[in-house]
This record gives structure tokens, C-alpha cells and sequence, in this order.
């Protein structure tokens, strides 16, 4: 006895998984694990002053599962030990969110976890943690199924010692070991049958690969799969500050709360190295946008190159799940090639190219500001700018070009003239941004440099970009209707130079222009009273 419960309370101080005064939630089911991690942290509690609470859940599918439970509760009422069961229905709720029942029950036992600890921690005023009983095998296990099922350094390291609120005392022990423990105290367990079952993956694994491993290749397979993880979470470790310090070489914007670090996407209470609970649907103002320096990417190597994709498109998904090399791939090829353009990615995320920057936003959500540093007011465009009534359609060019309203000479940098007529050169004149519309028609700018746009109607960001074969404008037909136009045709009936019009950096969206500053703005998605959601472009000629 004394052997294991002085390894364990080693493992268990150094890594600092409890201290006195603290609390401690141990997951209980009645199995030989649970079982050995409640006896080490019973007599721990007592010689080290912290508070122990058990928690049970009855997932509602076996018979057996309710002796499992007078276990539980016959044991924690022995040694006078606060128990809270927890009856669930993992099957119902395997159907209600599309997972399977394994899954299912480890949300729910999770969920069950987080709660206790957070009612708890708020009654005690203390950090609670919880405490599981994976062991050595569980963890070899975990690394064969992220490794089969596909996954780099990060999934290889199986289950951390300490993740979040989460500790796991008995990893580094043998289930041989553990039940070498409890046969020396005279205390039995509680069997689960469905363990048997390897129509479940983690059954097979367990059941059949494992002991294979063990029998036909090497009798210490799990302890050196164990021991693999391990030094996997070392070189993660050091890969992590890498990460962060060329993350830091190429980010040009974090607004708001954006998590970009190593954890972004990780739930506190989560035990997959994928982190399936991430950021929740409903904290939208902590997922802004992420933009990045396309040519610092591309001075860095490439494992750092795919780690900063990765970590963007995380923290932008707010979860790692579903997220793999295959979408990695994507984006670093996007990234590689000569054409801006964008990607669709899990999490309704949209990775965007446009101007020598990467974009990384929700397609369902971008929080107002977000898509540039410093956005004026829109009562604080520049005064000195051709006002809407000195711009006539038929006199545009003369008129912008006039001495007394914007000298040729006063023409900040960036901003160039081409054949008598003036026009956005470059991305960087351009600024954007969404937000919510207010329903006030009466609002919408009545300026030539600034035009709102309804977002959800676009449903993505602009790219900004010269002109192209097959380019279109959407344009009023009368009564009400819309016709396509060619763009080509719309410039030159615009009588904008033909020098001119294939310099001329615009907003698209797919192969339609949606504005030629100084001409007209497209008419497909102009701001109606039923508009949710609006994208302001403004042109700030040479960037100004």
C-alpha cells in the first residue's frame, strides 16, 4: 500500500495538484480506478488539509448500474465523505447531440464535474479542482486512438497531469498496480460490463490491441507509449514558446479578448487533447477578428508557419474540434500561392488573403472595429474631401481633380493620378468594418468615400483587388429589378479612362464589384429597413 500511496502523493505535490485548504472533486463510478484514486485522496485529505467530495453519475444504461451507485454511496457514507449522484440519461442525449453514447456519457460526467467544483469553489471561497482516474493504460490508449485517428505532437501527449481544473494523480500507475493495491487493503470493485464490449473503440483498443502490443512486440508497450506522451508534452512545451514568439513576429491586430495563446479553444474542464468544449457560441465578443502579416508568415519556418494557421483558425472556431492537417494544408497553400482569395473552415470560420494580410473572422459574427486598428467616427471623414453635391456624374474626374478642392500637389503619398482621373491604387486606402444596423435609414452616409453595404446579404468579407475577366456589377433595372452588367462596360460608360480601369483596386465579392469609388456603388446589396447587419467600406484616398 504504502508503495503506491507514497508515489502518488509525490506525483501529486510536486505537480501541485492540490494544496491545503483547497477542495477536490473525485470522480467515483465503483471501478478498481476510482475506486484506488478515493482511497490515496481520503487519506491525503486528512494528512495534507484539504476538502474531498465525491461525485457518481448513472449514465441510465445498465441494470447494474444501480448497485454501482449503493456502492459509491455506502462507501463515501462510511468514511464520511460528502456524495453527490447525478442520474443522466447518456442515450437520450447521445441522440439530441448527434454524438455517441460513449461520448455522451463523458460530457455528461464532465458537465456533472464542472458544476460540483463551481458550486463548491463559490461555497467555500477556495480553488476546487477535479480529480479523474485515468492510468497508465488509459493514457497509452489515448495516444494509439489520437494517433489512428489522426493528430501531431499536441494529440500525441494523450491526457496531461494537470489540465485547467482538471488533475489525473494516478497516470503514471499500472491498472496491475493498482489492483496489486487494492487486494492488499481487502477491497473489491465494482465491474462494469460494457467494458467488455469492443464494438466501442476505446473497449478495442483496450481489450484487444493493447495486450497484443504487450504479448507480441514488447511486454512494457503501454509504459513506453506512457512514456512517449510525456516527452511529447516536453517538446510541445518548447514548441509552444516558439509558437508564440513568431505569433508575435507576424500578428498585426488582437481587438478585444482573441485567444490566441496555446490554449485557445481548450476547455478548463475538457479531457481530450483536441479540446472539444471550447469558447461557447454565446460569448461572441471574445471572438473577434485575428489579422496577420502574409509576408512575416512567410518568413518563418514551416512547422511554425502551420502551429500560427492553426492556432488562428482555433481561437476564430473557438473549439479544436474537427480541425485537422487537412485544413491546415489548405491555408498554408492559400498562404504559398500568387492570388488573394479566401476559405470556408470549420467553426463557420473564414480564413481571408487580401493585400499582403490574412484574415481570420466568424463568418456568423465580427464585432464592430474589428478589421482595422483605427477607424475614424462617421461624422469625422476629412473636411477638406469633395463633398457628394460637387461630384457630378458627368463632371466626376474634372471636379476631383480641381485645384480648389484637391490639389495635385497636396496629394498624400499612395494616392496618384491617372490619365486625369483619381482611383484607389492599393488594399491599404480601404477600411472596413461590420456592426449591427439600428434600423435608421436616415443614417447611411450620403458621402462619396464612404457606402454601407448589407453584410448578410454578401455573407463574406470583400476582397479587395484590380479587375478580371468575367468581373460583373449589379445595377437597377427600373421598377424595382436588377441587372448584371459587365463591370468593363460600367467603366466605361462611367467615361473612366481605359488606362485607368485595369489600376483600379476594388471591393468584390466572388466576380461582382459592389462599389467603383468616385463612380457608383453596386445596387445588390444596398441597406433596406429589414437589414441586420452592416459592412462600411470607406476610401481613404492614399490611405489617409
Amino acid at each position: 500500500m504504502d508503495n503506491l500511496y507514497e508515489r502518488v502523493r509525490k506525483y501529486v505535490l510536486d505537480r501541485e495538484m492540490i494544496r491545503p485548504g483547497e477542495s477536490l472533486v473525485a470522480g467515483v463510478s465503483g471501478g478498481a480506478d476510482s475506486l484506488c484514486l478515493f482511497l490515496v485522496l481520503l487519506r491525503m485529505s486528512r494528512e495534507e488539509g484539504f476538502f474531498l467530495q465525491v461525485v457518481h453519475v448513472h449514465h441510465g444504461l445498465r441494470e447494474s448500474a444501480q448497485g454501482d451507485l449503493r456502492f459509491v454511496q455506502d462507501l463515501c457514507r462510511r468514511e464520511n465523505v460528502p456524495c453527490r449522484c447525478i442520474m443522466a440519461d447518456a442515450a437520450a442525449m447521445a441522440e439530441k447531440w448527434g454524438t455517441g453514447v460513449e461520448e455522451a456519457g463523458r460530457r455528461l460526467r464532465y458537465e456533472a464535474f464542472e458544476e460540483t467544483r463551481k458550486s463548491l469553489q463559490e461555497d467555500r471561497g477556495k480553488p476546487c479542482r477535479i480529480a479523474v482516474a485515468h492510468h497508465r493504460e488509459d493514457q497509452a490508449e489515448t495516444v494509439l486512438f489520437h494517433l489512428c485517428r489522426g493528430t501531431d505532437i499536441r494529440g500525441a501527449r494523450g491526457m496531461l497531469p494537470v489540465s485547467g481544473w482538471i488533475v489525473r494523480p494516478l497516470l503514471r500507475e499500472s491498472r496491475s498496480e493498482i489492483e496489486s493495491f487494492l487486494k492488499s487493503q481487502g477491497m473489491v470493485w465494482r465491474e462494469d460490463e460494457t467494458n467488455e464490449d469492443t464494438s466501442y473503440t476505446r473497449n478495442f483498443l483496450r481489450r484487444e490491441i493493447l495486450p497484443r502490443l504487450k504479448e507480441q512486440v514488447n511486454p512494457s508497450a503501454a509504459e513506453n507509449i506512457a512514456r512517449f506522451a510525456a516527452s511529447c508534452a516536453e517538446t510541445e512545451r518548447f514548441l509552444e514558446i516558439q509558437t508564440e514568439q513568431a505569433m508575435n513576429r507576424c500578428l498585426l491586430q488582437i481587438p478585444g479578448s482573441l485567444p490566441v495563446n496555446g490554449d485557445a479553444g481548450e476547455s478548463r474542464t475538457g479531457e481530450s487533447a483536441d479540446g472539444r468544449n471550447g469558447i461557447r457560441d454565446g460569448d461572441r465578443d471574445s471572438v473577434p477578428v485575428t489579422v496577420l502579416d502574409l509576408e512575416a508568415l512567410r518568413q518563418e519556418d514551416p512547422l511554425l508557419q502551420r502551429r500560427i494557421l492553426y492556432r488562428c483558425l482555433a481561437a476564430s472556431a473557438g473549439r479544436r474540434k474537427d480541425l485537422t492537417a487537412v485544413h491546415v494544408d489548405a491555408m498554408q497553400e492559400l498562404c504559398a500561392g500568387r492570388r488573394d482569395g479566401s476559405l470556408s473552415l470549420p467553426g463557420r470560420v473564414t480564413m481571408l488573403r487580401s493585400g499582403g494580410r490574412l484574415f481570420f473572422y466568424r463568418k456568423d459574427y465580427l464585432p464592430k472595429d474589428s478589421l482595422r486598428k483605427d477607424y475614424p467616427r462617421k461624422d469625422s471623414l476629412r473636411k477638406d474631401y469633395p463633398r457628394k453635391d460637387s461630384l457630378k456624374k458627368d463632371n466626376i474626374r474634372e471636379d476631383v481633380l480641381q485645384k480648389d478642392s484637391l490639389r495635385q500637389d497636396i496629394l498624400p503619398a499612395g494616392m496618384q493620378r491617372r490619365c486625369g482621373a483619381v482611383v484607389p491604387l492599393s488594399r491599404e486606402e480601404y477600411e472596413c468594418r461590420v456592426f449591427v444596423f439600428d434600423g435608421d435609414l436616415s443614417a447611411i452616409p450620403q458621402n462619396e468615400y464612404t457606402k454601407w453595404f448589407d453584410y448578410d446579404k454578401i455573407g463574406m468579407f470583400p476582397v479587395f483587388r484590380t479587375r478580371q475577366n468575367g468581373d460583373r456589377m449589379t445595377l437597377s433595372a427600373g421598377g424595382g429589378g436588377l441587372i448584371s452588367k459587365k463591370l468593363a462596360r460600367v467603366m466605361i460608360d462611367g467615361k473612366i479612362p481605359a488606362a485607368v480601369r485595369p489600376e483600379a483596386v476594388l471591393p468584390f465579392r466572388g466576380n461582382e464589384a459592389l462599389w467603383i469609388p468616385g463612380l457608383r456603388m453596386g445596387d445588390g446589396y444596398r441597406i433596406t429597413s429589414g437589414t441586420r447587419r452592416v459592412l462600411e467600406i470607406s476610401w481613404r484616398p492614399g490611405g489617409l
